[in-house]
């Protein structure tokens, strides 16, 4: 966006204008980017809804975080904090990993794989909802220089 100049205004002051329109494009951004995201999880959950149990969640949605991490348009699209926690996502919490061992090795249909197939869903989603409001930050100023 080419700076404004003090007579491209009415009235006003030209610098703080310019300011204000870089933070607003920096969080227009930061908004979308939040927006990919949930639609990569929301659109895991329907893939994962198809099963019987659902239990396919984490799975799902590690591998929707995935396409964003290898895709370098969409990649470039965040932040390098933003793209730290998706691949922290997509490695999984120890206790989330070890959960999903565990549930591997049960038989299926049983009440205890059932239980353990919630608590591996459970904890991604406790990731997601720690991760997402991160998706975002550094809105403002410095996301628009990525946005041309």
């Amino acid at each position: 966006m080419p700076k404004l100049q003090q007579g491209d205004l009415v009235s006003g002051n030209a610098a703080s204008a310019s300011s204000h329109l870089a933070n607003a494009k920096g969080d227009y951004w930061a908004a979308k980017s939040l927006e990919e995201v949930g639609d990569k999880i929301r659109d895991a959950t329907y893939q994962s809804n198809r099963t019987w149990s659902g239990g396919n969640l984490d799975n799902t949605i590690r591998n929707r975080i995935t396409d964003i991490l290898k895709d370098k348009k969409e990649r470039g699209r965040f932040t390098d904090k933003e793209i730290e926690l998706m691949e922290q996502i997509n490695k999984g919490a120890p206790v989330q990993n070890l959960m999903r061992a565990i549930n591997k090795a049960l038989p299926r249909g049983g009440v205890m794989g059932s239980l353990l197939t919630g608590a591996a869903v459970a904890s991604p989603l406790g990731a997601f909802g720690l991760a997402v409001p991160v998706i975002g930050e550094g809105s403002g100023g410095g996301r628009e220089q990525d946005r041309g």
